[in-house]
């Protein structure tokens, strides 16, 4: 099978450094999984590596909530609330890949898609768009 899982870019870097090494290691887990998955490896045996993977999404999630609450500013308040609803849409995604990898019926490209969602909202449009709103607040430096 072809690689389609998506690589650490150093553009996904948001400027925040505990922030950007949770955002490396997961791309990095990701990868992993979807690289066993594609070799062969039996979907059942990747359950506990994705169950790993929420538990540590989910403290990251928080910790980014706890940044995001510090928001006041309407637009800053606006973005939370969608940032949030996008970490258990995404939380939703990965436990739904969980349950499909623990009966045996995941694919690859089920993992590529969460792969997809993991750089392209948290790490692209989300985070992007709350480090604005924090430097816009005053909340982190230019």
């Amino acid at each position: 099978m072809t690689k389609t899982m998506e690589a650490w870019d150093d553009s996904y870097l948001i400027g925040i450094d505990d922030l950007d090494a949770e955002h490396r290691h997961f791309v990095a887990l990701l990868d992993d999984i979807f690289r066993q998955a594609s070799t062969g490896a039996p979907m059942t045996a990747l359950a506990e590596p994705l169950a790993d993977f929420i538990h540590q999404f989910s403290r990251h999630a928080a910790k980014e909530a706890a940044l995001l609450h510090r928001l006041a500013q309407p637009a800053g308040i606006a973005h939370r609330g969608n940032h949030i609803a996008g970490h258990a849409r995404f939380l939703d995604a990965a436990h739904a890949l969980r349950e499909h990898c623990a009966a045996g019926s995941a694919t690859p490209a089920e993992i590529d898609r969460l792969g997809v969602l993991l750089t392209l909202f948290e790490l692209i449009e989300a985070d992007y768009e709350m480090v604005g709103h924090l430097k816009r607040e005053g909340l982190l430096g230019p």
